[in-house]
């Protein structure tokens, strides 16, 4: 399958699964939403992502940014 170009939404990227996923998708060609809480943590992974995008928050509490 080809992946190059499509654009896929990875929660808990700041660790774990997420984050290995993230990585393996983006070498693999895809542009990435990455999501979750500590915002610090996202944008130092994506800044080791070519064309990340970051979005803080709580996927199960929308109170939290």
């Amino acid at each position: 399958m080809d992946l190059e170009g499509k654009v896929i939404l990875i929660t808990g990227t700041n660790s774990g699964i997420g984050k290995a996923a993230a990585k393996l998708l983006t070498e693999a060609g895809m542009k990435c939403l990455l999501t979750a809480r500590n915002k610090e943590k996202l944008d130092h992974l994506a800044e080791e992502l070519s064309g990340a995008a970051v979005v803080a928050g709580d996927m199960i509490d929308p109170a939290l940014p």
